[in-house]
């Protein structure tokens, strides 16, 4: 295998449509049920017990989306944007992108073509500025992302199409003038994993990398740096992917970029333990993954390699298959790139070879056989 691809090309916090799906509350803003009608809610809340037919749930799936779609919604938010003006910060619309979201993961989906038709007139409502919060921003764009609302369709309308451009770039220009200024909001954590999360995924699913997308993500990176001793495992986990995703698709690996990495791959090491197994296969994918595209052996990374290891050893009996086959492809892709063949590197491989053996009838997924791994709390879920 010549690269940590599903399908084209680095494994990534996603997993396809299919049985693989696991929920996750990943927003940093996680509203849970709040949100959601109350038929969902009522779902959610009785979801331990039997599953109702596949028939009922598509009923009910689609009356979700027409509540999400009601007029009353759309002039809800018009009228709360316009009632507020300039002090507007945009929590209600952030709080219906975290609908959206919920709705999606409760089908299990992205938006199909004709939801984001549909949805098309309440995203025109979104008037994205820097009086906008800085968590209002984040989680409309993790969200929206999360969703699948900027995924182009292979069919889809120029007015579609447009009106996705436009909310984008009216986000990320205003997350820019947050990054830039000395704007009275607080830049946090969860806001910037969420942030590069998002701008990863949207880069793995087509997004040029326009000027205005790097001038985002050159802003963001300074932030990160600040914040590196407030990142939960699974932020870190998620901001290396985010680096190794960008630049496997064309970011120029700058200095900035380099110290950026350097400081997560410090952050590892103190919170080695409380990585679970995603986040070992994710963060030795990302490292693998940068080392493929110039960043070099560096110690710092070294270093984190070393002390992930022997937990992935400790952890071999939890890890599912796409988590195995990344492994496999990350220690292979190191040593292909010049790390010394080490007795820790040696006893990873032969601990987990017995997994791959014992899960041999779970590979049936083309996707098992290569190195994709899990999407993690935070990541999202579909390519």
């Amino acid at each position: 295998m010549d690269s940590g691809a599903c399908g084209t090309g680095g494994g990534y916090p996603g997993s396809s449509y299919g049985s693989n799906y696991q929920p996750h509350a990943a927003n940093g803003w996680n509203y849970g049920t709040r949100y959601l009608p109350p038929a969902s809610k009522r779902r959610l809340e009785a979801s331990s017990g039997p599953l109702p037919p596949a028939k009922r749930r598509s009923v009910a799936s689609t009356l979700d989306f027409n509540y999400l779609i009601s007029p009353e919604r759309f002039d809800g938010l018009k009228k709360r944007s316009d009632f507020f003006g300039a002090r507007y910060n945009g929590k209600d619309h952030s709080q219906y992108a975290v609908s959206v979201k919920n709705y999606a993961e409760m089908c299990k989906r992205p938006l199909s073509n004709s939801e984001q038709n549909q949805l098309v007139p309440l995203l025109q409502t979104y008037k994205p500025a820097p009086n906008w919060s800085w968590r209002s921003l984040t989680t409309i764009t993790h969200s929206f992302t999360s969703a699948g609302v900027f995924t182009r369709q292979p069919v889809i309308n120029q007015m579609v199409r447009d009106t996705q451009a436009s909310l984008l770039t009216g986000l990320l220009d205003a997350v820019l003038h947050k990054c830039t200024t000395q704007a009275q909001d607080i830049i946090d954590a969860i806001g910037v994993a969420n942030l590069l999360w998002a701008m990863a995924k949207l880069v793995n699913r087509g997004q040029p990398l326009t000027p205005e997308f790097k001038k985002v993500f050159t802003a963001i990176q300074p932030h990160v740096i600040a914040l590196k001793a407030s990142f939960k495992p699974q932020e870190i986990s998620n901001l290396l992917w985010a680096m190794a995703r960008l630049v496997g698709n064309g970011q120029e690996l700058t200095v900035e970029l380099k110290e950026t990495v350097a400081a997560l791959l410090l952050c590892v090491i103190p919170l080695t333990a409380s990585f679970n197994p995603q986040h070992v296969a994710n963060l030795l994918w990302a490292m693998a993954k940068l080392v493929e595209n110039g960043h070099g052996l560096t110690r710092a990374l070294q270093n984190a390699q070393a002390a992930l290891l022997p937990h992935a050893v400790a952890l071999k009996a939890h890890f599912k298959p796409q988590e195995i086959t990344s492994l496999l492809w990350s220690m292979a892709k190191l040593v292909d790139c010049g790390q010394a063949l080490s007795t820790e590197l040696k006893e990873t491989t032969a601990s987990l070879l017995p997994q791959v053996h014992a899960l041999k009838d779970q590979l049936t997924n083309p996707e098992h056989l290569q190195p994709c791994v899990g999407h993690g709390e935070t990541g999202g879920q579909w390519p």
